[in-house]
């Protein structure tokens, strides 16, 4: 049939346990294939409150039975393990966004924030390891989004308070909780190494960009829910980041506009606003040298040499989509607007 009809409703084994009320179970799930987790985030731990947990269901015969409940091993009061949570395969991840250590359990951070990866090994779930990001801060609330690619070779999680410093024109500009996401690429051992931080193509105080997002192979979609689009406060915002060896492209709506970033080195572009009247904007980590705007059939309409940030004067073209190709001395990019 075509339409969607109630199963069953789900609720953890050990919901009767005192340690267990006001858990908060259900605040975030995800499911793949014959699998769900579910996350708790104010489930106790002990004496510990908040520390939070997730369970994970097995499908049944249409009926899902769970199967085990996982809390962190070095979860404290208030981590809020759960936040969020993400499943691909045989790899889960789980963000603890209040969590306050390093890798080690040391490094006092305030709320910087920790992410989870767990592993399927056949029989049931086990720790994979902890993820933090290597420049973390107080108050980033790192692990406050979190996701899988399907074929589990990057997890991305977001800090949705991350603080974002950047220059143009020659000016140094400050955005607090702006937000930002991490990348973490598996490597030969089954670990999870830290690649590129992404930040929105415009970087605004307040946006929280990384409250939210989702992956697929290719496309990394990230929501800044409190972005300001023109005179509107916290209109909303959602960005994609596509992931290939010739960069990333953020795609922001409720009109779309598009942004650059290479995962395999520190070239960040940025272009705005998007959709333009007149002017659009170019901004970038690296030294730009030249811009080529081209139609939809590839043809060549206008070629700019570049120095630095720059603006460019599109007045001369027809409404419409085009193509922005920029390079510098070892990339050359396309950015679609």
């Amino acid at each position: 049939g075509t339409d969607w009809s109630f199963n069953h409703k789900m609720v953890p084994s050990d919901r009767l346990d005192l340690e267990a009320s006001n858990q908060q179970f259900g605040f975030s799930l995800a499911a793949d294939g014959g699998r769900l987790i579910v996350g708790a985030y104010q489930r106790f731990d002990g004496t510990m409150s908040n520390v939070g947990a997730v369970y994970f269901f097995e499908e049944d015969n249409g009926a899902w039975e769970e199967k085990i409940m996982l809390r962190p091993g070095d979860g404290v009061t208030g981590d809020f393990f759960g936040w969020d949570v993400d499943l691909k395969g045989s790899t889960a991840v789980v963000g603890a966004l209040n969590h306050d250590f390093d890798l080690n359990g040391g490094e006092f951070r305030g709320e910087s924030g920790a992410a989870y990866f767990l592993n399927w090994d056949g029989g049931t779930w086990v720790s994979g390891g902890k993820l933090i990001w290597s420049d973390r801060d107080n108050g980033d609330f790192f692990g406050s989004s979190v996701a899988i690619t399907p074929d589990e070779e990057r997890i991305i999680v977001g800090m949705y308070e991350d603080n974002t410093q950047f220059e143009f024109d020659d000016e140094v500009y400050n955005k607090s909780e702006c937000g930002a996401a991490v990348v973490f690429s598996k490597n030969s051992s089954g670990l999870y190494e830290e690649v590129q931080r992404i930040t929105p193509s415009i970087k605004a105080t307040g946006d929280h960009f990384g409250n939210s997002m989702a992956a697929t192979n290719n496309s990394l979609v990230i929501g800044s829910y409190q972005d300001d689009i023109e005179s509107f406060p916290n209109q909303g915002l959602c960005n994609l980041d596509v992931m290939a060896d010739n960069g990333a492209v953020d795609l922001f709506s409720l009109d779309p506009m598009t942004g650059l970033a290479n995962l395999e080195s520190d070239l960040e572009i940025s272009i705005y606003p998007n959709p333009t009247l007149q002017y659009l904007n170019i901004s970038s980590s690296r030294n730009l040298e030249s811009a080529e705007i081209l139609n939809l059939e590839g043809r060549i309409l206008m070629q700019i040499s570049l120095k630095g940030n720059q603006r460019i004067n599109t007045a001369s073209l027809q409404a419409g989509l085009y193509f922005l190709k920029v390079s510098d001395q070892k990339s050359i990019p396309f950015l679609k607007y």
